[in-house]
């Protein structure tokens, strides 16, 4: 298993890239993407939609298209279904791709979108990542 593989999504975020959030009191705010993805909707929308960086750090939405609802997902952007270990202890991955993601019933898409605890393993993104339309990302 290639560890460095790099993929391109439209919809790829590093979940540790950090984004300038805001200024105050002459302290900048600089957060990751994982970060923001977990703050209250109105927050997060409010951090997305500055057009300014500072400090050499990019606004929140240059830097996480995807947490930002700001990409568009393309039916063979890839995800991490699924990692094991064979026998002989080498790493297997399962991806998929967003069109088989659309295929299924609501409740495994749910599944499926919820899963980040191996996020990024094998530099393959979780769905919720490379899939944001279909993991009901808000506009």
């Amino acid at each position: 298993v290639d560890f460095n593989l790099c993929l391109k999504n439209t919809c790829d975020e590093n979940p540790k890239d950090k984004a300038f959030m805001k200024q105050y009191n002459g302290n900048l705010a600089i957060k990751s993407c994982k970060w923001l993805k977990r703050r209250p909707e109105d927050l997060k929308m409010k951090y997305c939609n500055k057009k300014a960086g500072a400090a050499g750090f990019e606004p929140a939405g240059a830097v996480c298209p995807s947490t930002c609802c700001l990409c568009e997902e393309t039916d063979d952007d890839v995800f991490l279904k699924k990692m094991s270990v064979g026998t002989d202890g080498s790493v297997m991955l399962e991806k998929k791709t967003c069109s088989w993601l659309q295929t299924l019933p609501a409740d495994k898409v749910e599944f499926h979108c919820g899963k980040t605890a191996a996020s990024f393993v094998g530099g393959l993104p979780p769905a919720a990542a490379a899939c944001p339309q279909t993991c009901g990302c808000s506009e």
